[in-house]
């Protein structure tokens, strides 16, 4: 918060200041490490295999590579999940 003093010049009205950014980026880090902590003792899942069946299709030859990286042919933006990108 700033003020203007009697000759006209700004100056700092109390002494209250912002955390520095290296402080503000501790707190994000331990407060993901927070969210995430009951997640990872979980078993590791691998659960993207039908999005990523058309390249094992190309791989034996029995899809062209045009169709296996766009496989909606009627949509740019629904043709490719998050898996394949």
């Amino acid at each position: 918060m700033t003020g203007w003093s009697r000759h006209g010049r700004r100056q700092r009205v109390g002494g209250l200041r912002g955390p520095a950014p290296g402080q503000l980026l501790f707190l994000i880090a331990v407060l993901t490490f927070a969210v995430y902590w009951p997640g990872l003792s979980g078993p590791y899942l691998l659960d993207d295999s039908w999005n990523l069946s058309p390249f094992e299709a190309w791989r034996r030859g029995t899809l062209s590579w045009q169709r296996a990286l766009l496989p909606n042919r009627t949509s740019f933006l629904d043709s490719r999940p998050v898996a394949m990108a």
